[in-house]
């Protein structure tokens, strides 16, 4: 049986399982089961099995889909390039990494706009992957700063393209005035990026190799209220590299020792009523979220976004209380994986 376990009338989630009733007796009339896990102050996850039989026909297209995802999606290409990653946030380090080495594309890693600058006086690169916000220098002045450089020494200008989790109008608008040339939203889709690659690199950077490439597909990739996914694994372990450290295992740590800081830098900027600090954190704790199927805090983390870059404090605390009890339960789920 199922109960609410606060029974007041001022609570927070309302119904009284009546849904889940009638979803019991529709399943066991399909020879199914239900069940629940609860834990207090958790919630509830909710699960059902049934078996059921596919047409020849829809078996047949099923087939036929699942063939097609294996196929070559990159049209066999590699990339004789070297990309800059300017990107603060290790977790989504390392995803965009491992897709850019995918393409065959030799990358060097900035982890703020002022190690971007220097790596660009340093080193000629064919493309520079830029995020937005990051410390130190944000990725629209190191644009400045590198288009600065690029004139003052008449060096050819180096394709810059915007990476943010940002959905706000405006926002790509702002990149292209900044001097960037494109724009990429997190997370990153493969699809997307091999395009990026394709526009922006020249045509003797660009490599037809033989046989079949593996194909992330992530392109209808959708979070909604899901609390955990942990389908979103299966993509990574396609840019696996032989003999090198599991990557998966790499993202999930990287997450894990990133978050609690996060955490912590959005509740102490609600003490100090710091509102751009705080939404800073949560728009870099946002596209984390969605790289390991944290689907519900990725939510969380918008909308502290939006409340912070509007300049309100309003219901801050209880949105980081939830979002603190989130990461507790998709901490769980991701020690389990490891």
């Amino acid at each position: 049986d199922f109960t609410q376990a606060d029974s007041s009338t001022t609570r927070k989630y309302g119904g009284t399982g009546l849904g889940l009733t009638i979803s019991r007796q529709l399943i066991e009339l399909m020879g199914g089961e239900v069940g629940v896990k609860s834990e207090l102050g958790l919630g509830s996850s909710f699960w059902f099995t049934v078996s059921l039989q596919v047409p020849g026909d829809q078996e047949n297209a099923l087939s036929e889909y699942k063939q097609e995802r294996q196929e070559i999606s990159r049209e066999n290409l590699c990339f004789n390039c070297r990309v800059l990653l300017a990107e603060d946030n290790p977790t989504n380090q390392i995803v965009a990494e491992g897709m850019l080495k995918l393409y065959g594309c030799r990358v060097d890693r900035a982890a703020n706009g002022e190690e971007a600058v220097w790596a660009v006086k340093e080193k000629e690169y064919d493309l520079i992957l830029m995020d937005c916000q990051m410390p130190k220098l944000d990725g629209y002045s190191a644009t400045a700063e590198i288009r600065k450089f690029e004139q003052e020494t008449e060096n050819i200008r180096t394709p810059i393209v915007a990476v943010t989790a940002h959905a706000m109008k405006g926002d790509r608008e702002r990149c292209m005035s900044a001097g960037m040339d494109d724009y990429l939203g997190k997370p990153l889709q493969q699809n997307q990026l091999l395009n990026i690659l394709k526009k922006w690199l020249p045509d003797n950077r660009q490599i037809a190799e033989a046989g079949n490439q593996k194909n992330i597909d992530n392109s209808e990739t959708k979070f909604g209220s899901m609390r955990f996914d942990p389908a979103v694994f299966e993509q990574y372990r396609l840019i696996q590299e032989p003999d090198k450290p599991d990557m998966v295992k790499k993202i999930i740590r990287s997450y894990l020792q990133n978050a609690p800081t996060l955490l912590q830098s959005m509740r102490d900027s609600l003490y100090g009523q710091e509102v751009e600090v705080l939404w800073q954190a949560a728009h870099t704790m946002k596209s984390s979220n969605k790289l390991v199927g944290a689907g519900r805090m990725a939510e969380i983390c918008h909308e502290l976004e939006i409340k912070g870059r509007n300049g309100s404090l309003t219901g801050i605390q209880q949105l980081l209380t939830e979002l603190e009890r989130e990461f507790l339960y998709v901490k769980n789920q991701l020690q389990e994986l490891l």
